[in-house]
């Protein structure tokens, strides 16, 4: 038998995700998105209440939410790329 010689300059290719795996990606995503979007909406949505300020707290917080959500699902895919 020949010896299959390996070039160390070639990029490991990554081995397809299971099904399993796939599926545990998507619930992790899912909750990276509902999370930080439910707590700092309803805080803002709070914090408007007791201040009067309607709707200001409530947008920042939909903006930190989204911020937040963008760098961890950034995290999360990047280990995939």
């Amino acid at each position: 038998m020949e010896e299959v010689k390996k070039d160390n300059n070639q990029k490991k290719r990554p081995v397809p995700a299971t099904k399993a795996e796939l599926i545990a990606f998507a619930f992790e995503v899912g909750y990276s998105v509902a999370i930080p979007l439910a707590i700092l909406a309803f805080g803002g949505r709070w914090l408007d209440r007791q201040m009067d300020t309607t709707p200001t707290f409530l947008v920042i917080g939909l903006l930190l939410s989204i911020v937040s959500t963008s760098i961890i699902i950034w995290r999360k895919v990047r280990t995939f790329l």
